[in-house]
């Protein structure tokens, strides 16, 4: 009797651990997912890339355990995915717009100078 309460002690602890194994991905989006909603904006460049890596170590995570998920789980990782890979998209697209903003800026003299001299040539 006692034997046969150790292996089902056993065999429980293996299927919980193995549910944990499986949620424990979609528990790291979710985490993720909040503390992104909450600070976004006070990352920095560092810590978007980093990020950005954990996002890739999360999606390793989940396709070793794809065919144990169902349909509902794979959508609610799909939009927290989504939700995540979002923000960093949104970061991306901002500093894009920023270093483009830079580039107008700085290139503005050079263009002015430029044109000075294509005109010089024509007023002479």
């Amino acid at each position: 009797m006692k034997i046969r309460h150790i292996i089902v002690a056993t065999l429980l602890a293996l299927s919980v651990a193995s549910c944990s194994t499986k949620q424990t991905p979609i528990d790291r989006l979710t985490q993720l997912s909040e503390q992104l909603d909450k600070s976004d904006a006070k990352y920095s460049e560092e810590e978007w890339v980093a990020l950005g890596a954990e996002i890739e170590e999360i999606e390793e995570e989940i396709q070793k355990n794809k065919s144990q998920y169902t349909e509902e789980e794979l959508q609610e990782i799909n939009r927290l995915k989504g939700k995540c890979l979002g923000k960093l998209a949104k970061k991306a697209a901002n500093d894009f717009a920023g270093e483009i903003g830079n580039f107008l800026k700085e290139s503005e003299g050079m263009l002015d100078g430029f044109m000075d001299e294509i005109n010089k040539g024509k007023e002479e």
